[in-house]
């Protein structure tokens, strides 16, 4: 039996573990306690951030008339403004939109258009009273409207002018703080920029108009010079014409072989654009552009051929690399229609005036790749989707329209035989027009139409009409390009 000292040790215990398990509720309450008031501190916080920065991104839009406003940017960064002119007599006129790099503090000047103000025309200006400093305008003659090649020696990005779809008694303005992300890596730590053009659809000799680098809204390049020497320039079109910032001054060299330019920003930068003009409205060949921090190791990141506008091409660290190599061959991506597409086989026939020098030319083991003749068709059956099927797009460069579709069978692997086929956007649907398969005509590897004719050629040996007969009603003198989707498969 427990003795009187046994009972009173015993109660002793138990007194000190109540007292402990109290001391232990209490402190965890405590914990909870703070725990709860960090959190509601913590969600102040985030609230708040949040607020701020919506108050520095987020924008009204302006539709006030009769007054000049002004536009402030809150903090630096892209912005996409959007502007309507309002519908005078019996036009609806028309939708502009355009986005620029704007630093903080920033301001532009805005013009909303009435039928009685403004001539019915909606403006951002750089000025507040020189109409001379537009730089964007939407008219209610859409043929007015108006969107300027740069922006404070910036570059204006994706310049769009429609015709307005709603009526609009008075005009607008909507401005939009755009929260970009990086995706393209290669435009990190880069001094120099090469880029390489071989000739052109004018035949004439090879053409710099400019070449801008765009850090921040700022051109890098503005006044940097030309260290390659082995191109000669003729006189009155020097090479510093290309990075003087002016878009109507031009180099001009004395050949239109392959010719590469380099520019040096004197410093390595992380890049947001490099935007590099030749001549507008002219193709020019095997147009390579490449990019290094030493001058030695250089990486290419553009290689595509395709008739130039006014704004030239453009080579973005806000999109994915357009370059891979397949094989030993660089091959170009593009996004189109809402879906990624790899090249796997490019023709530029010249007129009709050059050819594949056999059939089996293009289907060269490790791709094949000289000027005006490229092709990876090899490697097609590694671009079938998780379904089992390819999706292809049919382009010709002097061609309005393109015939996109699905067909579960290997063109490279039948021979007028088509199985799968799905039109999905389809230009040309005449003269038996079915998908693609190995032709049986002898004169090219793969067609589009079942049967002896060879419409839809891809990989031609042989010319008809002077050029790359499509079907009864269209000959290509230019180029075929077939792509491949690549963002679906896997």
């Amino acid at each position: 039996m427990m003795n009187n000292k046994g009972f009173a040790i015993t109660g002793f215990v138990y007194t000190v573990f109540i007292i402990f398990i109290g001391a232990m509720i209490a402190i965890l309450s405590l914990f909870n306690s703070r725990k709860n008031i960090l959190d509601n501190l913590k969600s102040d916080v985030l609230k708040n951030v949040n607020k701020v920065n919506a108050n520095l991104t987020s924008y009204d839009p302006y539709t006030t008339s009769g007054t000049i406003h002004e536009f402030t940017s809150r903090t630096k960064g892209y912005y996409q403004f959007t502007l309507k002119s309002p519908k005078v007599g019996n036009t609806n006129g028309s939708t502009v939109q355009f986005e620029i790099f704007m630093t903080k503090g920033e301001t532009i000047y805005i013009l909303v258009g009435t039928q009685n103000y403004n001539n019915g025309m909606t403006e951002i200006r750089l000025s507040k009273d020189d109409d001379k400093s537009v730089i964007a305008r939407a008219s209610y003659n859409p043929s007015n409207s108006l969107i300027a090649t740069d922006y404070r020696d910036r570059v204006i990005f994706n310049p769009i002018i429609t015709n307005n779809d709603v009526i609009q008694a008075t005009g607008s303005v909507t401005p939009k703080y755009l929260s970009k992300l990086k995706k393209n890596d290669d435009l990190n730590r880069v001094q120099y920029i090469k880029d390489c053009i071989n000739g052109n659809s004018s035949n004439d000799e090879n053409n710099w108009s400019e070449i801008k680098v765009i850090v921040e809204g700022d051109n890098k390049a503005k006044g940097k010079n030309i260290i390659n020497d082995d191109v000669q320039f003729n006189d009155g079109y020097s090479s510093s014409n290309i990075t003087d910032g002016l878009m109507d001054t031009i180099a001009t060299t004395s050949g239109n072989d392959e010719q590469c330019i380099i520019v040096d920003l004197e410093r390595t930068y992380n890049i947001d654009t490099i935007n590099i003009s030749h001549k507008p409205y002219e193709t020019y060949y095997d147009s390579k552009t490449y990019v290094s921090s030493d001058n030695v190791n250089y990486k290419l990141v553009r290689y595509l051929e395709e008739e130039e506008d006014e704004s030239g091409l453009v080579i973005s660290s806000y999109e994915e690399s357009t370059v891979i190599q397949v094989g030993n061959v660089y091959v170009p991506i593009k996004e189109f229609g809402g879906a990624k597409w790899l090249r796997v086989m490019h023709h530029n026939n010249l007129n009709g005036t050059l050819f594949w020098d056999s059939l089996a030319q293009p289907m060269t083991a490790g791709g094949y790749d000289t000027l005006h003749k490229k092709s990876i068709l090899y490697n097609l059956s590694s671009y079938k989707n998780k379904s089992g099927q390819f999706e292809f797009l049919l382009e010709y460069s002097d061609v309005d329209g393109y015939n996109r579709w699905i067909q579960t069978s290997n063109p490279i692997e039948t021979i007028e035989d088509v199985t799968g086929y799905k039109a999905v956007t389809v230009s040309w649907p005449s003269d038996s027009w079915y998908g693609l398969a190995n032709s049986n005509s002898g004169n090219t590897l793969l067609d589009g139409n079942k049967g002896t004719g060879r419409f839809y050629p891809v990989g031609v040996i042989s010319g008809i009409s002077s050029g790359v007969q499509i079907n009864n009603s269209y000959v290509t003198k230019g180029s075929t390009d077939l792509w491949v989707r690549i963002d679906n498969i896997g």
